[in-house]
Order: structure tokens, then sequence, then C-alpha cells
């Protein structure tokens, strides 16, 4: 009977009880661009290259001499992963993937930080593939849940950029590095950061396509440089990009995450910092502090090790990750949110806004949106921001209401659906919104309408709550009693006004 697996850097072959040990190479990625996705890269004969890129693979090299103490190290092309590839290789696959790009004997790939947020429908090659290696460590939750729908066993690993050693010393001089920042979010910096910073992007132009080995290896080394500068120089790194913020996270460099638009990889990194986008950039907090991830890392770094040693991964660790990474759910909402409930949400939201359409209104605050459903019902001129303490949507403004959290942006109103019920300290809920409009549209089950109390944080009466309002100058407009009445209550609709 014949056998073949890997046992730390060796590959086994087994025939008949007779084992045959060969010695295997460690392995990190460089990338050619060698596929046709790449080609849109192109421009005027040169082609733009993402840095970022070959910050990884200097992390990730970086893991295997120090920390994994491994001694043969090559790099391989992700690019040409998919032709025929003559030695014996361990392959750290932390980085994005595609289904032409997935590794094949005799290289064996070490799935921890994959990411396919760009490829989102597996072939059967590449199923049957990740199956073999599972369980997959992610980069991302979206990548994670995508391989759950295949029937993929994967967790949550992060990016493993952020093993990077933390530094030694603090640059005696303040510095500030704008990595790749927006014109948008320059309006926001602070005058006194202008005085000794550096305004620099991660991409580079190169005359040739795809690129050359001697290219790869300069950049490999310009990435090296780059986070040589960081560590030694930077005292605050502002940065829309995951390969710059990860690893500087690892260095103990504070950090600012700010991009115009929400992106679903960086839904683990989103664990560690805040994401500030464009709606949010005058809540930007210019004075962060370096982020502690050392027992992070050091998990990380213990994930890597079982998997080149033994191939596999304690259930235990895996439940470290699950639980640092877990989706926080609001346990009282997601009872309510039923498929009954959705159609009767659905037309509350409808009611609620036919009591405010014919006000002059140029901008409303969606204060707990969901699924944003009541942006179907607005003028296109109607500025819209929809803030929820969970994101459902790529533009959602997180804001956590209950650790006292507020989107301070004044608009014309603040529309409040479903919201009331869950917050425990409403007094400060209501001065929140006090700061940020003269007009309140809300709803609200009272507790003589209540038939399951334990499904709120609250339990007002109509004269409790509305004093709540009054005290910050608000003025009962507008009152309704629904006729519905779900399986919580019977919801009342209002209208305050200042």
């Amino acid at each position: 009977m014949f056998k073949k697996y890997f046992e730390k850097n060796h590959i086994v072959f087994k025939f008949f009880g007779i084992k045959i040990k060969i010695k295997c190479d460690y392995a990190y990625l460089k990338f050619s661009y060698s596929i046709e996705r790449f080609k849109k890269n192109i421009n005027n004969g040169k082609y733009s290259v993402n840095i970022g890129d070959y910050v990884q693979s200097v992390c990730i090299k970086k893991l295997l001499q120090n920390k994994l103490k491994a001694k043969n190290i090559v790099s391989i092309d992700r690019d040409t992963l998919s032709t025929k590839f003559n030695k014996f290789v361990r392959l750290f696959c932390n980085g994005v993937f595609y289904n032409n790009t997935i590794p094949k004997f005799p290289v064996k790939p070490i799935y921890l930080g994959l990411c396919f947020t760009n490829d989102p429908n597996l072939t059967k090659e590449t199923i049957k593939n990740l199956k073999t290696n599972e369980p997959i460590g992610c980069r991302d939750l979206f990548t994670k849940n995508l391989l759950k729908k295949y029937g993929i066993k994967a967790f949550v690993s992060g990016c493993y950029s952020l093993t990077l050693e933390k530094r030694k010393k603090i640059p005696k001089v303040p510095k500030v590095f704008f990595v790749g920042i927006s014109d948008e979010l320059k309006k926001h910096i602070p005058p006194e950061l202008l005085k000794n910073c550096e305004f620099i992007t991660q991409r580079t132009d190169k005359d040739e396509y795809p690129l050359s080995e001697s290219t790869m290896k300069d950049l490999y080394d310009d990435a090296e440089n780059l986070l040589e500068r960081y560590k030694n120089e930077a005292t605050l790194v502002v940065s829309p990009l995951l390969h710059c913020i990860s690893p500087c996270i690892a260095m103990g460099i504070p950090v600012i995450l700010a991009r115009d638009t929400y992106n679903k990889r960086f839904s683990a990194i989103e664990k560690l910092t805040r994401i500030y986008i464009k709606e949010e950039y005058d809540d930007i907090n210019w004075n962060p502090k370096p982020i502690n991830v050392e027992k992070l890392k050091n998990q990380m770094i213990k994930l890597a090790k079982q998997k080149f040693e033994t191939d596999k991964i304690s259930n235990k660790l895996i439940r470290y990750f699950n639980d640092f990474y877990k989706v926080e759910k609001n346990t009282m909402l997601d009872n309510a949110l039923s498929s009954h409930l959705n159609d009767t949400m659905e037309q509350r939201i409808a009611f609620m806004y036919d009591l405010i359409k014919d006000y002059d209104i140029k901008s409303i605050m969606d204060v707990g949106c969901g699924k944003q459903n009541l942006r179907k019902y607005l003028k296109d001129d109607i500025e819209y921001y929809p803030v929820d303490a969970y994101r459902t949507k790529a533009v959602t403004i997180i804001r956590d209401f209950n650790n006292g959290e507020f989107f301070n942006h004044h608009v014309d109103c603040i529309f409040l659906s479903g919201i009331l019920e869950y917050i425990y300290d409403v007094d400060q809920f209501i001065s929140n919104i006090a700061k940020n409009t003269d007009m309140v549209v809300g709803s609200y089950i009272f507790s003589c309408n209540r038939e399951k109390s334990e499904m709120a944080a609250n339990n007002f009466s109509q004269e409790e709550l509305f004093q709540n309002f009054e005290k910050y100058n608000f003025h009962l407009k507008k009152i309704v009693k629904e006729d519905i009445i779900n399986n919580i209550g019977k919801n009342t609709l209002f209208v305050f006004e200042k």
C-alpha cells in the first residue's frame, strides 16, 4: 500500500511499511502578475505594481527564518504555481489566490492567511485542493464564509504580516507617514501633523510585464526597506492599505486606518483597529496609541508551527481564533428579526417616513439602520447616513451605542426604527441625538403594549420615554398607534422637534 504525506520539513513516501523521507524546502510567495486579470494595470507600456504584495513576502520570510527556524527558504511565483514545479516545497500561502494559482504537487500549500475575495466562484479542482488541506486559515471573514459555503472547514487566522517583531525603540522625533491616502482624507489632516510628515505610496511603475526575476527581487528589497523606514522613523502611520497598517500594528507603531469606502478584505483587521470611512473623517482620533497584539501574534506563530511540524492544528487553537474573530451578535435583536417580523418592520419604516416626507429634509441619519431599507424611500438628493453597531452592508457606519458611541454629524432628522428598545442608557443615547439634530422620528413598544419584556434592554411607559426627549428640548409633534401586533408587541410611532 502506497501513501505520501508531509512531516516537519520532509515529504514521506510510505510503501508497504517502508518509509522514505525526502527533505523539503520552505517557501514564501513572489508575484510576477503573469495571469490575464493583471493586464488591466498596464498603462502607456508601464505596469503598476502593488509593493504591499511584497510586504507580505518580507513578513513571511522573516517568520520562516526567525520563528520557524527554517534552513532552506526559497520564493515561488504565485502566478505560475499551476505550471510544473520540480522540487518538494512547503509553501506559506498568505495572500490573495485565484482558481488558476492554486498550488499543485509537489508544492504543499500551508493555507494560513488565505484570501479569495476577488475570485468567489471556486472550481472543482480548487475545492478538492482546499478540502485536502483543511482546516484553512483565512485572512478575512468573507473568505471563511465563502469556503464554508463549499463545505470546506475554515477559520479566520488573520494576515500573517501581523507577526513582524515589535520594534525596540520609539523614534525621538515625531514623524507621520501618510501612505496612499485619498484627496478627501487630506482635507481633514490637522495642520500640526503636517509639520514633519511624508506622503508616500506603496505602488511603483515597471517597464515590463510580466515581471522578471530581477525585478521581483528588487521589489522585495523595496518592501523590506519601506518596512525599515516605518520601524525606525514613524511615530504615526495613516493609510487605507492593509499591508501598510497590519505590519505597522505588529511593529508597535500607532496607526489610523482610513479609507473612503469599506472593503470586505478588512473584516479581520477591523477587530484590531477602527476603520474610518469617508463619512467619519471628522471623527478621526489623530493621536492613537499603539495596539498590543503580542498575545495574538504568539498564537499565530504557534499555529504556523503546528501546521508546519505536524500538518495539523489543535482544536484548542482553532477555538482561540474563532473566539477572537467571532462576529458579535445582539441576541435580543437576532431573536426579534424573524421572517415574520421583517415584513412588519418594512411597513413600519414606510409609515415612519410618511410622517416626515412633507418636511424639507436634506439629510437623515438612520440609527440602527440594519439592512438600510429606509434608503429606498428617500429622494436622491437627501444625504443618507446609515449607522449601526453591526455591519450588514459595506457602507454602514459602525458605532457601539451601548458603549456611549455615536456618529457626531448634524443632520436634519434622525430616524429611530426598532432601536430604542435595545439601548441600556437611553438618557445618554438621547443626549447624543440632541447634539446632532432638531428632529427625531422614532418607534417604540411601550410597557403596556409589550408582550415579551425579556426581549428588550428597557421597558418604558409612554410618559417615561417622552420625558427623556423633553429633557433635551424636544417637543412631541405627531404620534400614531400601529394596528399591527407582532409577537413582541404593538409599536407607537412619533415625531419630535426642538
